[in-house]
């Protein structure tokens, strides 16, 4: 059994405007393609994963992931609720798919996932905070110990 201390985790902040997964687009000959702002930010996402990481966790991980938004001086709401910004799902999906091969071996490792959007004031905290530990057998029997209703 592994101790906290002994599973591996990591944490880092990706600073900049975050870019969400969007549907491919179709071009005007009906061929489908990514849009390139997409293309661009997963692979500058996954260089970054590559350079915090020496080799990909393996077996099943936790993944907590925050999308930090600038919020416009003119927006009053304290969440991120507008539709000028993604679905959380969206964001998942980028960070998920450009932690492959570098965070960990694929993303259906990710047994567990939390993901949030909030607003931040100063442009220096735009950007995804991501964390990402191992989980073992004993922490899922320790969830269902704590909440028995998700049995």
């Amino acid at each position: 059994m592994k101790s906290d201390r002994d599973k591996k985790q990591v944490s880092l902040f990706v600073p900049g405007k975050p870019v969400s997964w969007a549907r491919a687009r179709v071009s005007r000959g009906g061929v489908f393609f990514t849009p390139q702002k997409q293309r661009l930010y997963k692979l500058s996402l996954a260089s970054i994963f590559n350079r915090k990481m020496r080799e990909p966790l393996e077996g099943p991980v936790a993944c907590t992931i925050r999308v930090q938004l600038l919020r416009a001086k003119s927006n009053k709401t304290l969440l991120p609720i507008s539709q000028s910004t993604s679905d959380v799902d969206n964001w998942a999906k980028m960070i998920l798919d450009a932690g492959n091969g570098s965070l960990w071996k694929d993303d259906a490792q990710v047994v567990a996932l939390e993901i949030s959007k909030v607003w931040v004031l100063d442009p220096e905290g735009e950007g995804v905070l991501v964390q990402v530990s191992e989980i073992t057998d004993e922490d899922i029997v320790e969830a269902i110990e704590e909440h028995p209703e998700i049995q």
